[in-house]
């Protein structure tokens, strides 16, 4: 049998490319006498394939090139993509996909459902695959990312409900995922289930040889920050605020704050960073994954507009919820709340240690009981 995995990678993302990883090992390991391979293909050129320009060094600007050349041995070694295709257009790309005969197509992880890379408003993306591939297709821990039912156009709908009721499997990541497909689907063939990452093995050796290698020192008493540009005035305050309590402070993006920046990482060597933190603060759903498997506590914020639905959870909060930390490890403003929520973040994370633990082998379980009951 020949399957084909339709997701994200590509990009400078740690958890775009891990998920894909992830999918891949999985279905690899669930379907081992048969041809598995990521499709080759993307709707969009992938995003932020260059260097971090804001409060960039030259030193930043070095690390981000070997970031890069990192990235692409993965993706060409690791996802096994020798040469990836960017096709915009929606019958080309479906074309592309249909002539490459895959008995069956597992559509996820990620965001692969959102709609913010088409633009066009009254179609949707390649990754809704029509049902022109008579492949058996299912979805594999997909998220819509911020798209609802009620925005979507009349045609938007209906292309919707074509293409859903030609899959034979609904397996989404997050709420608001589950509440956007059940509007088409009877809630009964829903399944959630967790983020593909919660699978992976994490192999220590690699990101010690890299700290090794890098004569990288990290001290017991160290924070990490993972921000956005525009959080600069706030993270610099609490930076300067956690350095004067003896704190080193880290950051996996430029910042003139920070002690030491860490961005020239490959996906698998970021993957066991964070082990070596007090606390985490970041934006990225994947970096709360990744602490979470680390058993590293984590303050996780969503960034302004991002991610969140009028009245639903984002796949942030429903990720802290899971494990029992939403109340002490989320902050909605930030700015306002680290200091408040900084040492109950870390206190909350320790007291449910073996609930976590407990928790992240379920979800890794969860995740390939759904994958094998399609064998």
């Amino acid at each position: 049998m020949k399957i084909g995995l339709l997701t994200y990678y590509g990009d400078l993302n740690c958890g775009t490319n891990l998920q894909a990883y992830a999918c891949l090992l999985a279905l690899r390991n669930s379907f081992p006498k048969d041809d598995v391979e990521i499709i080759p293909i993307h709707g969009f050129v992938p995003p932020g394939v260059h260097p971090y320009f804001s409060y960039f060094t030259i030193k930043s600007l070095f690390n981000d090139f070997i970031r890069i050349k990192k990235y692409s041995y993965f993706i060409k070694n690791n996802l096994e993509v020798k040469e990836d295709i960017v096709e915009k257009n929606l019958t080309q790309a479906l074309s592309f996909i249909e002539k490459r005969s895959y008995d069956m197509i597992f559509v996820g992880s990620d965001t692969i459902l959102e709609l913010d890379r088409i633009s066009d408003d009254s179609s949707l993306s390649l990754y809704w695959l029509s049902p022109q591939i008579k492949s058996k297709k299912i979805l594999l821990a997909a998220s819509s990312k911020n798209v609802n039912y009620e925005g979507l156009s009349e045609n938007q709908k209906s292309q919707m409900k074509l293409s859903l009721n030609d899959f034979i499997g609904f397996g989404v990541r997050d709420e608001n995922t589950f509440d956007l497909v059940a509007s088409f689907i009877p809630k009964e063939k829903l399944e959630l289930i967790p983020d593909p990452t919660f699978s992976l093995e994490i192999d220590d050796r690699i990101t010690d040889e890299y700290l090794k290698k890098k004569q990288i020192l990290i001290p017991q008493k160290s924070l990490l920050f993972h921000t956005t540009k525009s959080d600069n005035k706030w993270a610099a305050t609490a930076a300067k605020e956690y350095r004067g309590q003896g704190y080193k402070i880290y950051s996996l993006r430029p910042a003139p704050w920070a002690d030491e920046v860490l961005n020239d990482m490959s996906p698998l060597e970021q993957l066991g960073i964070y082990r070596y933190f007090e606390c985490v603060i970041t934006h990225r759903f994947h970096d709360a994954v990744f602490c979470l498997k680390n058993m590293t506590p984590m303050l996780l914020y969503t960034p302004h507009g991002f991610s969140s639905t009028n009245g639903v959870k984002s796949k942030f909060t429903h990720l802290l919820d899971m494990f029992g930390l939403l109340q002490s490890n989320y902050m909605e403003t930030p700015q306002n709340e680290i200091f408040l929520k900084m040492g109950k973040s870390i206190s909350s994370f320790n007291v449910r240690r073996d609930k976590i633990a407990t928790q992240l082998n379920d979800c890794s379980k969860l995740f390939y009981n759904y994958i094998n009951q399609f064998k």
